[in-house]
């Protein structure tokens, strides 16, 4: 195992040293067990991640080609919830444009 250099402030020490006394531990083994949630939740995180990404891939462009669904910037434009940034090009009789949604 290697030994590593940890800079705690002063209120950290404090809850670190009175953990320690709560559970009998030592404070290396309270940091060696945190550090090992840490890097757990981070894994767990990035693999979160990925299938998310890997769902989004596989439904890319799956509406691009469909001629059956209404004009969607035309439906938001009478909802009144987005304002156009910058005008594109027209594509399949519709035009294309940067919007900027309220969420709130």
């Amino acid at each position: 195992m290697t030994t590593a250099q940890m800079h705690l402030t002063d209120s950290e020490i404090v809850a670190l040293q009175a953990l320690a006394r709560l559970t009998g531990k030592t404070e290396d083994e309270l940091l060696q067990e945190a550090v090992k949630v840490v890097i757990k939740e981070a894994g767990e995180a990035e693999a979160k991640r990925q299938q998310r990404l890997k769902s989004l891939r596989k439904v890319k462009g799956m509406w691009k080609d469909r001629d059956d669904l209404p004009d969607f910037e035309q439906l938001r434009k009478k909802w009144g919830q987005i304002q156009p940034l910058e005008q594109g090009a027209r594509s399949n009789g519709r035009t294309k444009s940067t919007f900027q949604c309220s969420l709130m």
